[in-house]
């Protein structure tokens, strides 16, 4: 029995050389989780996109709830991503579900930095970057040491990282830092 005669798999099958068997299994593991979220479950169509390692289709089935919790995953994933439209989007549907705190999402300057940091972040990886502690850099920036320990976790997270000299290393070849007189 051969497949069904669809242009882009027909062309594919011709140009390839490729068993008809092999590109209908592809094409099926394509169209699951598709199949799924038209089907309205959103959950399992969500769960094969993260396994398949698809965070903005994940996002998709996720914002196709009207579930608080899992609009705030897809809305995470989204910010993360950049995905300011779909954003938007998921933004409204919580507020129609009368959610109260609805994550504004990151700062455009946090958006802009190629790491993700806030303006915040940042000041407090130039004064690590110098090779101060966590204590010199509170009494420098005016921050509580809890405060600062909390940025430079963020920091090492957001960058990667393991530890403040390959954190200074990584916003250097990021150019969101440089080295100061």
């Amino acid at each position: 029995m051969r497949p069904p005669s669809i242009p882009c798999v027909s062309w594919y099958v011709g140009s390839h050389n490729c068993p008809s068997l092999l590109l209908t299994l592809m094409c099926l593991m394509l169209i699951i989780p598709f199949a799924l979220l038209a089907g309205g479950d959103w959950q399992a169509a969500a769960r094969v996109w993260a396994e398949r390692g698809c965070p903005y289709q994940q996002a998709v089935a996720l914002a196709d709830s009207s579930e608080p919790e899992a609009l705030l995953e897809a809305l995470s994933i989204l910010d993360s991503l950049g995905a300011a439209p779909l954003a938007r989007q998921v933004r409204a549907g919580l507020r129609q579900l009368g959610v109260l705190n609805v994550p504004r999402g990151p700062m455009a300057g946090t958006r802009e930095n190629p790491a993700g940091l806030t303006e915040r972040q940042l000041e407090v990886l130039q004064v690590l970057a110098d090779g101060l502690t966590n204590g010199d850099i509170a009494s420098q920036l005016v921050l509580s040491v809890r405060t600062v320990d909390r940025h430079v976790a963020e920091i090492l997270a957001k960058l990667g990282v393991a530890s403040r000299r390959q954190a200074r290393a990584q916003a250097e070849a990021l150019g969101i830092t440089s080295r100061r007189p």
